[in-house]
C-alpha cells in the first residue's frame, strides 16, 4: 500500500493533484459569487387582494386561529355575490407552472376560495367582511378587473428587430408573486421559439416575462414565438395562448467597390452582417470588358490585422495561479510549459473580396493594367438565418496603369507639363505604390539623374517651404533630370519604363511602358487684340495670344519694353495665363484659342487717335520677340470718365473766397448749371437733396439760372484740374447757390429688376 502511495505521489501526479484541487476551489468560489440571489420581499396583511379578475375565485386570507368552517359562515360580500366555496385542488392552483408559487400555497393553508356563479362586474369595488369570534370585524375591499391575457409581445408582430433584442411577453395581470422573480428553466415555461435559440426565461416583473438569449437572436431569420395555453395567473385563471412572427435584422448590401482601383486591389462587397462565402460566390460573375469574356475569380473574406490572443488562464484572471504552480514545479525539479500568447488572424465575414484568378501573364490575384471589369452578384446568403438577400447588384471598375501621375517642375513657370517641358526643370513620376528604384530599369534620352522624391517622416505633414520636418525618401515618387544644354526647342524625348519592381520585389510590368515628353517651342506671337490696322480700337487694354508665357518686366522698366508714338498711361502688365482645355467652352469674348497663353496689358490711350506701338517681348524661358502694331482708337468709353470734388459738397464761405477746385478725367469739357435760390428754398433742397441721376431742371424755383460750358485741356487718363468762381457769373456773389456739373457721356450703370440700366451722373 505504501509503495502505491509513493508511486502515486510522483512529482507529475502531485502537481496534477494540486492543480485539480485549486481549480475546484476557485470554481466553487466563483460559483458562489455568480449564483443568482432570490430577492426577499415583505407584504402587508389584507383579507383579500386589492384586485381580482372577473372570472377568478375570490382568495380570502384568514387571520391566524380562525377556523375555515367558522369563516365560511361569517363572511359577507357587499354587494352580495352568489357562489360557492371551493377547495384549492378544485381551484386548479396545482396547474401553476412556477414551483415557488405552488410552494407558497402549501405553506399557507389558512386560505379560502369563493367561486362566484357569474362573472364579477368589471371595474366595480366589492367589500368582504369577516366577523371574528369576539364579535370584531375584519373588512377589505377589492376591484374587479379584466381576466388575465397577453396584451403585448415584443418585438411586434411582423416587425424587423436587431439581433441583440430580448423577447418580452406582457400580461395585464400579475402572473407570479414577487418572490418568484428570477430565471426559470425552459421546461417550466410553455413558450416555444423557432428557430431554436439558446437562452433563459426571466420574470422581470410580476406581469412581464422575458426571454434573454444566451448571446443574441439568430440574424436574418424568420422567428415564430408561440405562447401555449396552460399558463395560470395569480388568481388561478388560465391565459389564452398567442403566436406572433417577426424577423431579425435582414442581410443587406452596404457598399461595393466601384470606379478606379489599382492592379492588386480587390472588389469588395460590403454587407451589414456575415455572409456565407461558399453559397454567395456561386451567385457572382466577373467579366473583363476589354475582351467581353467571363473570367475565373477568387472570392475570400476580408482579412483583418492579426490579433494577439492571451492564453485562457490570463483571460480568467489566473495569471498569479500559473506563476504559483510554476514555482512549485521548479522547487521539486520539474519544468511545466504553459501556453504562450498566440497570434490569430481575424477575418471579417461581412466583407467578400473578389480578385481575378490571374492576370494575362499568369500572376495570381492581379488585374490586367488599364482594363475595365464588371462584377455582378445576383443574391447573397446569410451565414446564419434563412432570409436570403434576393437582390442583384453590379459594380464597374477600371484598373489603372502602374503610374498614377506624371508632372513637371520649373522655376520659370508653373505651366510646364510632359508636353510643355522645361529642360532645366524636373520630370516627376508618381506610382500607386512604393517601388525599388535599384531593381527597376528606367531609361531616357539625355538623362542626367534619377532619384526618389522626399516626404515628411510624419505622414500628416506635407513638404513645404513654410514647414520644417524630418525628410525621408518618398519611394512612390521619383524625379528625372535631363542634360538641358543638349535639348533643343520642341524636341521629343523618350522615357522608357522597361522594368518597375515594387517594394515587395514584384515586377509590375511584364512589358515596357513608353512616355514621350516634348520641350517648350520657339516663342511666337499668335494674335493680338486690337489687331494690326484695326479701327475703333480699345483705349484701355491690349491682349496678346502667344504659345509661351510672356515674362512681366519690372514696373520701372516698362518704357524699355513698351513704346508709342502718342501719349499713353501704362497701368498694369498682367501675368500670362493658359486657356485650359479643361474648360469645355471658351470664356465669353475670349480671343485666344485653347492651349494658348493670354496676356493683358492695361493702358490708357487718347480717343480717335492713330497709334503705332512697339513692344519688345520676352517669354519666361528668355526667348525674345518684337511686336509692331498700328491702329486707330475709338470713342472714349463712358466708364473712363470721372469727376472729383476737392472740397465738401456743401460749403459756407465769405464773398471774398468764392473759388472752388474740381478735377475731371478723360473729359474735354463740362457743362455747368448755376441756380440762385432764396434762403428758404435753398434750405428745403438742402434737407431733401436731388438724387444723383436727376438733371438740374428738377430745381424749378431759381431766382436766377445761368448755364455754361467749360472747356478743358485735352489730357487723358490723369486728373485734369480746373477752378470755378461764382463771381465770374454774378457781380454780387452773396446768396445761396446750387451748382451742377455734368457731361453728356458721363454715366453710371447698375442692375435693377434683372436688367442693366445706365443713367447720367450729375
Amino acid at each position: 500500500m505504501t509503495n502505491k502511495i509513493k508511486k502515486f505521489l510522483k512529482p507529475r501526479n502531485f502537481i496534477f493533484l494540486i492543480l485539480l484541487i485549486g481549480m475546484i476551489s476557485l470554481g466553487f468560489y466563483f460559483w458562489q459569487r455568480r449564483a443568482p440571489k432570490i430577492p426577499l420581499y415583505t407584504q402587508t396583511y389584507r383579507l383579500v387582494p386589492e384586485k381580482i379578475s372577473q372570472s377568478a375565485a375570490i382568495k380570502i386570507n384568514l387571520p391566524p386561529s380562525i377556523d375555515k368552517v367558522f369563516a365560511q359562515k361569517n363572511i359577507k360580500f357587499e354587494p352580495e355575490i352568489n357562489g360557492k366555496w371551493v377547495s384549492e385542488g378544485k381551484n386548479a392552483f396545482n396547474k401553476i407552472f412556477n414551483f415557488v408559487s405552488a410552494a407558497s400555497l402549501t405553506e399557507n393553508s389558512n386560505i379560502l376560495f369563493f367561486k362566484p356563479d357569474e362573472k364579477l362586474k368589471l371595474s366595480r369595488y366589492y367589500s368582504v367582511e369577516l366577523t371574528m369570534l369576539d364579535g370584531g370585524l375584519v373588512k377589505s375591499d377589492f376591484l374587479a378587473v379584466e381576466d388575465p391575457e397577453i396584451v403585448a409581445i415584443f418585438p411586434r408582430e411582423n416587425s424587423e428587430t436587431p439581433e441583440d433584442t430580448e423577447i418580452t411577453i406582457v400580461f395585464n395581470r400579475p402572473m407570479v408573486p414577487l418572490t418568484t422573480l428570477g430565471y426559470l428553466e425552459s421546461k417550466d415555461v410553455p413558450v416555444e421559439i423557432t428557430p431554436k435559440t439558446e437562452g433563459r426565461f426571466k420574470w422581470i416583473s410580476t406581469n412581464n416575462l422575458q426571454f434573454i438569449p444566451k448571446e443574441r437572436l439568430i440574424r436574418s431569420s424568420n422567428y415564430k414565438m408561440q405562447m401555449k395555453s396552460g399558463l395560470v395567473s395569480m388568481d388561478g385563471l388560465a391565459v389564452k395562448g398567442k403566436e406572433i412572427e417577426f424577423v431579425t435584422r435582414k442581410l443587406r448590401y452596404l457598399n461595393l467597390t466601384e470606379g478606379q482601383i489599382i492592379y492588386n486591389q480587390p472588389i469588395s462587397i460590403y454587407f451589414n452582417q456575415p455572409v456565407d462565402l461558399e453559397k454567395t460566390k456561386k451567385e457572382i460573375t466577373l467579366i473583363n470588358n476589354n475582351t467581353g469574356k467571363e473570367i475565373p475569380f477568387i472570392a475570400e473574406y476580408k482579412s483583418k490585422q492579426k490579433e494577439e490572443i492571451p492564453e485562457k488562464e490570463e483571460v480568467f484572471g489566473f495569471k498569479s495561479l500559473k506563476k504559483f504552480f510554476a514555482q512549485i514545479s521548479s522547487n521539486i525539479g520539474l519544468k511545466i510549459e504553459f501556453p504562450k500568447n498566440i497570434k490569430k488572424e481575424n477575418i471579417d465575414e461581412s466583407v467578400i473580396q473578389i480578385y481575378p484568378k490571374e492576370d494575362r501573364f499568369g500572376r495570381e490575384k492581379l488585374w490586367d493594367f488599364e482594363n475595365s471589369y464588371t462584377l455582378k452578384i445576383n443574391k447573397a446568403y446569410p451565414l446564419e438565418g434563412d432570409i436570403i438577400l434576393d437582390e442583384a447588384r453590379t459594380a464597374d471598375i477600371n484598373v489603372t496603369g502602374i503610374i498614377e501621375n506624371i508632372s513637371a517642375e520649373s522655376e520659370r513657370t508653373s505651366y510646364v507639363s510632359s508636353d510643355f517641358f522645361d529642360p532645366q526643370g524636373k520630370l516627376w513620376v508618381t506610382f500607386y505604390e512604393e517601388i525599388d528604384l535599384g531593381k527597376s530599369k528606367i531609361t531616357a534620352q539625355k538623362l542626367k539623374d534619377i532619384g526618389y522624391g522626399q516626404k515628411c517622416k510624419e505622414e500628416e505633414k506635407i513638404i513645404s517651404e513654410d514647414i520644417e520636418c524630418e525628410k525621408v525618401p518618398d519611394k512612390k515618387r521619383i524625379y528625372l533630370v535631363f542634360q538641358s544644354e543638349k535639348i533643343g526647342l520642341a524636341e521629343k524625348l523618350e522615357v522608357n519604363f522597361e522594368k518597375i519592381v515594387n517594394a515587395e520585389g514584384l515586377t509590375l510590368n511584364k512589358e515596357p511602358k513608353r512616355l514621350d515628353i516634348v520641350s517648350y517651342p520657339q516663342f511666337k506671337i499668335l494674335r493680338t487684340f486690337p489687331e494690326n490696322n484695326s479701327l475703333s480700337a480699345s483705349l484701355t487694354e491690349l491682349i496678346i495670344c502667344s504659345n509661351n508665357p510672356i515674362s512681366v518686366p519690372a514696373k520701372e522698366d516698362y518704357e524699355k519694353y513698351f513704346k508709342s508714338n502718342l501719349d499713353y498711361e501704362l497701368n498694369n502688365w498682367r501675368n500670362s495665363w493658359k486657356v485650359e482645355e479643361k474648360f469645355p467652352e471658351k470664356f465669353p469674348g475670349e480671343i485666344c484659342d485653347l492651349g494658348q497663353f493670354h496676356t493683358t496689358i492695361s493702358y490708357g490711350l487718347m480717343p480717335k487717335a492713330d497709334y503705332s506701338l512697339e513692344l519688345n517681348l520676352e517669354d519666361v524661358f528668355g526667348q525674345k520677340q518684337n511686336l509692331s502694331i498700328k491702329f486707330k482708337t475709338g470713342e472714349m468709353p463712358s466708364f473712363g470718365l470721372n469727376f472729383y470734388y476737392l472740397q465738401r459738397d456743401y460749403n459756407v464761405t465769405t464773398p471774398e473766397k468764392t473759388k472752388l477746385t474740381f478735377a475731371t478725367e478723360n473729359m474735354e469739357y463740362v457743362r455747368v448749371d448755376i441756380c440762385k435760390l432764396s434762403a428758404k428754398d435753398f434750405l428745403s433742397y438742402l434737407l431733401k437733396r436731388p438724387k444723383w441721376y436727376e438733371s438740374p431742371e428738377i430745381i424749378t424755383n431759381c431766382q436766377e439760372r445761368i448755364e455754361d460750358g467749360i472747356e478743358l485741356p485735352k489730357k487723358y487718363w490723369i486728373k485734369n484740374y480746373f477752378k470755378f468762381d461764382v463771381k465770374d457769373y454774378f457781380e454780387n456773389p452773396i446768396g445761396n447757390y446750387i451748382i451742377t456739373f455734368y457731361h453728356p457721356n458721363y454715366k453710371s450703370s447698375f442692375w435693377e429688376g434683372g436688367r442693366q440700366i445706365s443713367r447720367p451722373v450729375y
